[in-house]
């Protein structure tokens, strides 16, 4: 665990986020368009829903290292 600004900072569970949630989207998304025939359609979908996760995953850590509370609030309204 990192301190950042007096705060602890979880730098591996963003890290640990970041790989394992675009697996288990990428899964998901991969059943989804299977289940419905549809499996030669997905590249552009699933690229668009991992890049969109770890974007939340970014912006997460970013309103984690925030130090102002109205900065913490902006990053929460982003993600």
């Amino acid at each position: 665990m990192r301190r950042f600004l007096g705060n602890a900072l979880p730098l591996a569970r963003y890290v640990d986020w970041s790989v394992t949630t675009p697996i288990l989207l990428a899964g998901l998304v991969l059943l989804v368009f299977h289940e419905h025939g549809k499996a030669g359609e997905v590249g552009g979908y699933l690229t668009s829903v991992i890049v969109l996760d770890v974007l939340m995953i970014v912006t997460g850590l970013i309103l984690s290292l925030a130090a102002q509370p109205m900065a913490k609030w902006i990053w929460y309204g982003w993600s």
